[in-house]
Parts: structure tokens; sequence; C-alpha cells
């Protein structure tokens, strides 16, 4: 009800921020380290003077008209101790910026689904990163050159990831009639740890794979149901 409430923040870490409706922006506010951002019921919440995060909780977008926009966002770091969840739901909007690279070494997961919608245009590159998506957002992946030492999980629509290259320790998994074609991944070495396509109608294509080195692991593939 009160749109200037946060006209004059400048930091905001190490707390929680829920809109439940209403449109805020907030140009003034440059530092939300370790803190949680959601927004839900049609609200919007903008932080264009946000750089940079240190990822900590969650960042969800949830219900149409939802929108969660850090136009911003050049970089992320993700502590060993922290993770750090990213969704946009049934309707929501969640924009990543100019964000190019994700790295995680304990864990950073994004779930977009039920219609959610992730903006992240300029993100190629996720490491220790794990993604479910259900075929809501066509497009989330078409930037993607680099996928490792992580895991995909399609559990329904069609994707193509023409420009990704690289799969090195990375499980990928379709499930419920979902696809998913690797078409640019040629060598899997570093090799990838599974691929796996489970029920009715699922596909997991890799047609110009030619090359598959084990020197010290395993890959798993697998088709069931």
């Amino acid at each position: 009800t009160d749109a200037k409430v946060a006209d004059s923040w400048i930091e905001f870490e190490d707390s929680a921020l829920t809109v439940t409706g209403g449109a805020y922006v907030l140009p003034g506010l440059h530092d939300i380290d370790r803190s949680s951002l959601t927004v839900v019921g049609g609200g919007r919440l903008a932080a264009p003077g946000v750089v940079s995060y240190v990822a900590s909780g969650n960042w969800v977008s949830d219900g149409v008209g939802s929108v969660l926009n850090l136009s911003g966002l050049v970089n992320v770091t993700s502590p060993q101790s922290t993770s750090w969840l990213v969704a946009a739901t049934r309707g929501g909007e969640l924009s990543l910026g100019r964000l190019t690279s994700l790295t995680s070494e304990n864990g950073i997961a994004i779930n977009v689904g039920a219609y959610g919608l992730l903006l992240a245009p300029k993100l190629v590159d996720l490491n220790g990163v794990s993604v479910v998506i259900d075929g809501s957002d066509a497009h989330i992946a078409d930037s993607w050159t680099k996928f490792s030492n992580g895991s995909l999980r399609i559990t329904g629509g069609s994707y193509s990831l023409p420009a990704l290259t690289d799969v090195g320790g990375s499980s990928f998994f379709v499930q419920t009639g979902g696809a998913l074609t690797l078409s640019a991944v040629v060598d899997s070495s570093p090799i990838a740890k599974s691929f796996w396509a489970d029920g009715p109608g699922s596909e997991l294509n890799l047609p110009g794979l030619v090359n598959v080195s084990l020197p010290q692991g395993s890959l798993g593939i697998g088709v069931t149901n």
C-alpha cells in the first residue's frame, strides 16, 4: 500500500523481502547480499542497481503478473556453505539481467515451471547448478554453451540447445514425455555422468556425439518405462 516505503534503501543484507502486490522500483538499492526476495500475487519488484550478489536463500516469482527484475545483475558469488534457489512458477517472471555465468560449490537450484519465465539471455556458463524445467519457458537454455557438474531435468516440453557443447560432469534426465536435443555435443570428454529418458514419449537425443572418453569415471545411460 505504501509504494515509497523502500525508496531510501541502499542496503538490504541477510534479510527477506516479500512483495504480495503493488509495484516497487528501488533504484538506490545496491547491496542485497544473502537476502531472499519473493514476489507473489501479481506484485512487481525491480532493483536495477544491484550488480553483484552473494547467494543465499531464495529468489522467487510466483503467480500470474508477478515480476522480480534484477536487470543490472552481472555477478553472483555462491559460498560453499550456502544454497540458493531461483524459481519462476505459475506465471511468474524473473529476470537475471546481464548475468553471464553461475558457479556453485554447494548448491544453486533453478526451477521454472507452470508457465513461469526466467529471463537470462546472456547466461552461457553454468557450473554446479541443478535445473528443473517443464516446457513452460521454451527458450530458457538457448544461450547456454557450458553446463558442467550439474543436473538438468526436463519434465515436459521440447528443448533444443544448439549452443551447448560442454556437458562435463553433468547428468541429464528427461521424463513425462519431455524431449531434449543436444545437437552440438560432439565429444563427451570430460565425461557426463548420465543420460536418462523415462516414460512414454520422453526423448533424449545427441545426434552429433562421436566420441565418449572414460579415463577415470563411468557413464550411465538409461531408457525406462
